[in-house]
């Protein structure tokens, strides 16, 4: 979609909420979404934010249209690329 200043925004409505979440407190419990995208406290079912999630999916959407692959299939544990990076060892991942 294009904004009023053919700004591009990516949406998504299907799971779309309020910043602020259903409680008031801006952290968010549903779990949803496409299992690729999703950051990594979605996956452990933890209360997160909106903001900070779609800045991940952003992440690797981003990632992927530079390199043209996925940086890891899911960020959990058990992905070994995933693994990688979340315990700091980044210098390894590009091996």
């Amino acid at each position: 979609m294009l904004d009023q200043n053919f700004d591009l925004k990516i949406v998504d409505f299907g799971f779309a909420a309020a910043v602020q979440g259903i409680r008031g407190i801006g952290r968010l419990q549903t779990y949803c979404g496409t299992p690729q995208y999703m950051a990594p406290e979605i996956h452990q079912r933890k209360e997160y934010s909106g903001v900070s999630v779609d800045i991940f999916a952003a992440g690797k959407i981003l990632f992927v249209m530079v390199a043209g692959y996925f940086p890891f299939d899911q960020a959990i544990p058990s992905d070994p690329k995933y693994n990688l990076i979340a315990s700091n060892r980044a210098d390894e991942f590009w091996y």
